[in-house]
């Protein structure tokens, strides 16, 4: 296991080795921090916390908000790294190819960029 502090508000923390070098958020002051490594760890903890203000016993330890399941801390999708334009011009493509695929009256003639923003597009319509 893993002891450590908040670097901001020095909140005690214990998690798995298995989350060494995740980024976290401290449940107590919000803070973005990232879970040391197992020597590092033992370095940086103080061996005597600071005294609590309230004269309460210290709570205990807590896990930062990270997925305690390695099965479900995979990295996600490489397409969810896609910058959100290039995501949303990939969804519109597809959509746009499935609506107009089997049309008379729409034809995708052209398409310019990848993914493609620009569409060449011929409309059969009967005139008055």
């Amino acid at each position: 296991m893993i002891e450590f502090n908040c670097p901001a508000c020095q909140k005690r923390f214990r998690v798995p080795d298995q989350i060494a070098g995740r980024a976290a958020k401290c449940k107590a002051c919000g803070a973005l921090l990232t879970v040391p490594s197992p020597s590092t760890a033992a370095i940086v903890a103080p061996n005597n916390p600071p005294p609590s203000f309230s004269g309460a016993p210290e709570a205990p330890l807590a896990d930062p908000e990270i997925p305690s399941n390695p099965a479900n801390s995979a990295p996600p999708p490489a397409q969810s790294r896609l910058p959100m334009r290039t995501r949303r011009l990939l969804a519109d493509a597809q959509h746009v190819n499935e609506a107009f695929n089997h049309s008379d009256v729409i034809k995708l003639l052209d398409t310019d960029g990848n993914p493609p923003d620009l569409y060449r597009v011929e409309y059969h319509i009967q005139s008055l």
